[in-house]
């Protein structure tokens, strides 16, 4: 059985780029290929949902129960099926996203993003890596990219409440760990990255 790893935070806090990085990390250190993913959208279909989820203006329960069925599809279809290969997984968003934007950002009951997300039995990543981003640096950085979806557009409050939401989520779980950001070159949140999860000790379990 591989090894599931996912990495949240706010849009701009690096998730991608070190997304890159560590794939090539993940294979060299433990010998398995690893799978690059993301959601919404990150199998084969999902191109329609992740367009409608990052492009529609949707009710805040209609958008919780959209990536809810695009997790479902992501899981049965890349996910589950890379693990039982012994490949190891590294998806950018996950669950931890969905409480943190639906709730934090779209103001539906934290508890309740919660149940509903326990309710999914979705498979618990192994280790999440939560790039914590003060917002006004993660709003900059947005201001300075072409071609925006509707959850980087949504303005600094927006993130404020989204940031709030995800540290909250890091102190309840121990399975999410923080690396705040903001002062730190790309190589330098690479190199605590690798050295959180080596420490961790998830990797040949």
């Amino acid at each position: 059985m591989g090894t599931f790893l996912t990495l949240e935070g706010l849009d701009g806090c690096g998730k991608s780029t070190q997304a890159v990085l560590l794939a090539r990390w993940l294979e060299d250190y433990t010998g398995r290929e690893s799978v690059r993913t993301y959601e919404p959208g990150g199998w084969n279909g999902g191109e329609k949902l992740r367009e409608i989820l990052l492009h529609t203006n949707l009710a805040p329960k209609s958008e919780l129960f959209l990536f809810m069925s695009d997790r479902s599809e992501h899981v049965m279809r890349v996910i589950n099926p890379a693990l039982k290969a012994d490949k190891n997984v590294l998806c950018e968003r996950y669950t931890d996203s969905s409480v943190a934007y639906q709730s934090g950002g779209h103001g539906l009951k934290f508890e309740y993003v919660v149940k509903i997300m326990k309710a999914g039995h979705f498979l618990e990543p192994d280790i999440t890596i939560f790039y914590d981003i003060e917002p006004e640096h993660a709003f900059k950085r947005l201001r300075e990219r072409q071609g925006h979806d509707r959850f980087e557009d949504a303005g600094l409050t927006f993130l404020k409440r989204v940031s709030y939401t995800y540290r909250r989520l890091a102190k309840l779980n121990d399975r999410i760990k923080l690396i705040k950001v903001d002062d730190l070159n790309v190589v330098q949140v690479y190199e605590k990255t690798i050295e959180i999860i080596k420490n961790s000790c998830v990797l040949f379990k």
